[in-house]
């Protein structure tokens, strides 16, 4: 199902979008390029090649998480083409029609309109009061078994003991 959250670091994101470099140096301070030094080796291990240099803004990505929910059984996929879009291309997901782009690339432009729909904006206030309650500031989360969570990029056997953990209890 929906794989929540995409992109969205902080439910309290200004809605407009911020310079990339002066959201990381905001959050980061001198050790932007550390934390970014440590992501990208994770994901070439991995099969991705980050390409942060191309991320002019850091957007705020409710409108795509949005469309992620309206996407229903097709959400992981699209969080896979929104995130490529983000993380590869450098594309400003905070853009309409960016996202417009996207949906459409993704071969379902109605999720643009159907993302505007009552239903999933509660979802999506739902889904922000959960994140904001489990102090989720950082992608990647992972929990397990809704006991165990492990915050940012690790190499996989980096998550082994949680899991473990997860399955004996």
């Amino acid at each position: 199902n929906y794989a929540w959250p995409a992109v969205r670091r902080s439910p309290t994101l200004p809605i407009y979008r911020k310079a990339r470099a002066d959201d990381q140096n905001a959050k980061f301070g001198q050790s932007a390029a550390d934390v970014y030094g440590r992501i990208a080796p994770a994901g070439l291990y991995s099969g991705i090649e980050f390409k942060f240099d191309a991320i002019r803004r850091t957007p705020d990505s409710r409108a795509a998480h949005r469309m992620l929910i309206a996407a229903g059984s097709d959400s992981a996929a699209l969080s896979e083409a929104i995130y490529r879009a983000y993380f590869i291309d450098g594309r400003d997901i905070g853009d309409p029609k960016e996202l417009a782009a996207i949906a459409t690339e993704f071969g379902k432009p109605d999720l643009i309109d159907t993302s505007q729909e009552d239903s999933i904006g509660r979802q999506l206030e739902n889904n922000l009061s959960t994140a904001n309650q489990l102090r989720l500031d950082g992608v990647p989360y992972f929990i397990f078994a809704g006991k165990y969570a492990i915050a940012g990029a690790h190499l996989p056997e980096h998550l082994l003991p949680a899991i473990d953990a997860a399955v004996a209890a």
